[in-house]
């Protein structure tokens, strides 16, 4: 069954907590260092978490397992692989990305 994103996003609210509760995470968290993998992994769990309160048909693909999250997935670029903070994706593995200029 293909995951439609317009679909899936469509009830998101317009009421999301991420950067108030990100800031608060930072404001927690001294030493702050925007790069650190801590940092992205709160971010990503805020993200996440907003979206499932919003929106319930994306809950339930993700409690379902229809719909994946996965942190820090590797992309890969004419010079490097990076590794990029969340991918939202369908069962059967993580994606393969690559990036094209």
């Amino acid at each position: 069954m293909a995951l439609h994103v317009q679909s899936l996003c469509a009830t998101i609210s317009r009421e999301l907590t991420t950067p108030e509760a990100y800031v608060k995470w930072i404001n927690a968290h001294l030493g702050f260092n925007p790069r650190s993998q801590a940092n992205s992994d709160a971010l990503s769990d805020f993200v996440t978490a907003d979206l499932q309160k919003s929106c319930p048909a994306f809950r339930a693909a993700l409690e379902s397992g229809l719909l994946l999250a996965s942190k820090n997935p590797n992309v890969q670029t004419k010079v490097a692989e990076r590794s990029i903070d969340l991918v939202f994706h369908e069962k059967g593995g993580p994606p393969t990305l690559s990036v094209r200029a």
